[in-house]
């Protein structure tokens, strides 16, 4: 499922919208960090980096993970992993839960550092514990793959459900290839058991 490459900053709208931090921060703050999510979403990333940068300096965390997403994506300034990185850790530090979420797919993919799935499988559950949506989501992913983590599906669907429920729709097409996979099974257990008793 990880197959494609997920490009953090394609997540940022829905992230920050999903998971600010303005109801910890001072009104004025909250319309500057609206001032640089708007400036983002119409692809002003100067004016995006100068208030994200700004608002860094008080530790929001919103701003130091959206300086980090800058770099990762290369968006209004040169395309730099390791800084993208640095501006996620001290993101996380304040358990910001997309910081998480962005530093697990840093380690999963290898963006900038040595390839660490484990690592990304526990940013990946700190974030979920937060109940961050794309976070819960891939977490259900490796449930449902069983790779990083013994094979869970009702963990899996669990979490896709909950993912899905908080708007991360990605999760919908999780939970209806599970339901599938579960359907498949009770067939094939229903044509089982039939042949067991001679049908």
């Amino acid at each position: 499922m990880h197959n494609n490459k997920i490009t953090l900053s394609f997540l940022l709208i829905i992230l920050i919208s999903l998971f600010s931090c303005t109801e910890y921060v001072s009104d004025e703050v909250s319309d500057e960090l609206t001032k640089a999510r708007t400036a983002y979403i119409d692809e002003d990333y100067g004016t995006a980096m100068k208030i994200w940068k700004e608002l860094s300096e008080q530790e929001i965390p919103e701003s130091l993970w959206g300086v980090g997403i800058l770099y990762e994506s290369g968006y209004g300034v040169k395309q730099n992993f390791k800084t993208a990185k640095e501006w996620f850790t001290k993101a996380e530090k304040h358990n910001y839960a997309p910081a998480q979420h962005s530093l697990g797919l840093i380690y999963y993919f290898g963006y900038g550092v040595k390839v660490n799935k484990q690592k990304a499988l526990e940013y990946y559950i700190k974030s979920a514990e937060q109940n961050f949506s794309p976070a819960m989501y891939l977490l259900g992913i490796e449930y449902e793959e069983g790779v990083l983590i013994k094979q869970d599906i009702k963990k899996a669907e669990s979490l896709f459900r909950e993912s899905l429920e908080l708007g991360y729709q990605e999760s919908e097409k999780a939970l209806l290839r599970i339901q599938g996979i579960n359907a498949l099974k009770s067939i094939e257990q229903t044509i089982n058991e039939g042949t067991l008793n001679g049908y």
